[in-house]
């Protein structure tokens, strides 16, 4: 299972690279932030198995940035060049161009994680990162409700703060007992 999460997010990451312009570190976690949380908006699920914190310029997958950093699981399957410009999106943080040694392989991913995707290039293709942020930024969402409202800079952003009352939302009882399923399944079968 965990494998399975492993292999959508390098393939998630392939297919945004890709598929989009202007695509570097702070583009792509926002784009993976995008794609996981409204995933589990809709199933109480998300895509790729990230957690994202609560930092001052948005929601960051610390794991995939410490990664980037000093490639080591992903050093086979991705180019990270840092670029000789600081990112302006994270201070004294290099900005990191993105190239793909994997051919994305849609076959990972369900019809439902296809289409998120394509709407997200779509909405998304040509767009700068600093121009994503009011949205990742928005007031309410999991990202102001963890930084702005709860003060919690650093904190881990819960997925369940996704969670709303339109009709095609999972309410947070359903994405609980999810939850439950998947971890009994993995105790069950690893």
């Amino acid at each position: 299972m965990i494998d399975r999460k492993k292999d959508k997010l390098i393939h998630a990451m392939a297919f945004f690279v890709k598929k989009t312009r202007h695509c570097h570190k702070l583009k792509l976690f926002k784009l993976l932030y995008f794609l996981d949380f409204e995933h589990f908006r809709q199933t109480g699920r998300n895509v790729t198995g990230l957690q994202y914190f609560a930092w001052r310029m948005g929601p960051v997958p610390t794991k995939l940035y410490k990664e980037m950093k000093n490639p080591d699981m992903l050093k086979n399957l991705f180019d990270f060049t840092p670029q000789s410009s600081i990112d302006s999106d994270f201070t004294n943080d290099k900005a990191i161009k993105i190239l793909p040694k994997v051919k994305f392989d849609e076959d990972f991913f369900s019809k439902r994680e296809m289409e998120i995707m394509n709407r997200l290039m779509e909405i998304y293709k040509d767009t700068l990162s600093r121009d994503m942020t009011t949205v990742s930024h928005d007031i309410g969402s999991p990202w102001d409700r963890v930084y702005r409202q709860e003060n919690k800079e650093g904190d881990r952003i819960p997925y369940e703060y996704i969670l709303d009352d339109s009709t095609d939302s999972v309410s947070k009882e359903e994405a609980e007992e999810i939850d439950r399923e998947d971890k009994e399944m993995e105790r069950m079968f690893g």
